[in-house]
């Protein structure tokens, strides 16, 4: 299902793991996950960009599941302590962007995030991705960070991680919304002390 190649937590489908956090924004990577970061500690929601804190994270790895893909989360992304079922997150809010930006800026990604995004289409059973083959051979390591052959396969990634994510997501958002504090709200129902920027 769905929830297996995530950091989605569902109580019906799996025990109560040691790390719950309450929020994971995520989305594919480019979508601005610093300055989202960078909102939500401004609204006193402790998030860390590409990390696990007392709230959750803003990370676009974690929409997917390293233990499934059999390669640990790249550069400040990776759970050292981390397991299959450990950490998960409670509600998982899925930010997009202007399609044509976003792919431009993930073409400017480094190889080891091309391999987990190559590993996660490997195992997919989408049939948007097992019609595409060809063009997932054009990621990985072959090519230079911004170079022209990765637009295709980040345009095929745009596609297939948005899907992905759609499946287990709670909420979908537009970073151009600046949507932060309505996101905070939903989060945190019935806590008044929490999203209002410290004085």
């Amino acid at each position: 299902g769905p929830l297996v190649n995530s950091r989605k937590f569902d109580e019906e489908c799996f025990p109560r793991p040691r790390h719950l956090k309450k929020l994971l924004v995520t989305g594919l990577g480019g979508a601005g996950t610093h300055g989202i970061s960078t909102a939500l500690y401004g609204l006193g929601v402790r998030a860390t960009h590409e990390g696990v804190s007392e709230d959750g994270a803003v990370c676009w790895f974690y929409a997917v599941n390293d233990h499934v893909l059999g390669l640990p989360y790249p550069h400040h992304a990776v759970l050292p302590k981390g397991t299959f079922l450990s950490p998960r997150f409670e509600e998982v809010v899925h930010v997009t962007r202007c399609p044509m930006r976003h792919v431009s800026a993930f073409t400017t990604h480094l190889p080891a995030s091309y391999e987990v995004v190559r590993r996660a289409m490997s195992a997919s059973d989408d049939p948007l991705v097992a019609r595409r083959r060809f063009l997932m051979k054009r990621g990985g390591t072959t090519c230079h960070r911004g170079g022209a052959c990765h637009f295709h396969f980040s345009a095929l990634t745009w596609v297939w991680w948005n899907r992905h994510i759609e499946r287990h997501a709670d909420r979908r958002v537009r970073v151009e919304d600046d949507p932060w504090r309505e996101v905070c709200r939903d989060a945190y129902r019935g806590e008044e002390d929490r999203c209002v920027p410290p004085a």
